[in-house]
């Protein structure tokens, strides 16, 4: 994955690590031999109220570093097999940025993609699992993990994914480098849930990765 779209992840975590109302919405489908992802960022902008109403400057709107990156940079990072849609999010409610992305799963490039090169939260799909990586900054936290962790603790990672594409779920595991984090989910009828908390990411200075079996 290009650095520029690794980038925009960070700087969107970044600005808005601090304002508690964050949160990352995917959901995975499959039609025929075509993977359909869905990606959402997006903060409530009631935080932003907040912060004016307690003497917050009313100009300093997190959402603005989000939106300095333009629908041409983000998708010509993406493998030119992977079809990408760029669409942001700027409601009374909330900003952000959706992303919806599809990839023919039974051609060369796809097939040609693994663990070490897999474009940041794009799922690989194959044998009955699905691993996304989680990128990460490489740049080690000087005693802010306890912090951000606090900030972030009710921020969530929130997947769900069609039985078409995983018929049967056994175990989720969420890796952030020497730590595991064992999952649960839901299992409706024809999707299956699961939630990651941010922090485990957030705090992490290390590869995270999300594995489902």
């Amino acid at each position: 994955m290009k650095k520029r779209w690794k980038g925009l992840i960070l700087i969107s975590l970044t600005a808005l690590l601090f304002t508690g109302c964050f949160n990352i919405t995917q959901h995975i489908s499959k039609e025929g031999k075509d993977l359909n992802v869905f990606l959402k960022f997006s903060v409530s902008k009631s935080i932003f109220e907040l912060s004016n109403s307690m003497g917050g400057k009313s100009d300093e709107n997190p959402c603005e570093d989000i939106f300095k990156f333009n629908e041409e940079q983000i998708i010509n990072t993406f493998p030119k097999n992977i079809e990408a849609e760029y669409n942001k999010v700027d409601s009374e409610l909330e900003c952000g940025y959706e992303m919806y992305m599809s990839v023919d799963t039974k051609g060369k490039e796809y097939k040609k993609l693994k663990k070490s090169n897999a474009p940041a939260l794009f799922p690989l799909v194959d044998d009955g699992e699905i691993y996304i990586k989680f990128p990460q900054s490489g740049e080690e936290d000087e005693g802010g993990d306890q912090m951000s962790a606090a900030f972030m603790s009710t921020a969530l990672y929130r997947l769900t994914v069609n039985r078409d594409v995983i018929d049967e779920i056994h175990e989720v595991t969420f890796n952030a480098g020497d730590e595991s984090y064992e999952l649960s989910y839901i299992e409706l009828p024809d999707i299956f849930i699961i939630e990651v908390p941010l922090a485990y990411w957030i705090t992490s200075s290390s590869d995270c990765e999300l594995i489902i079996k």
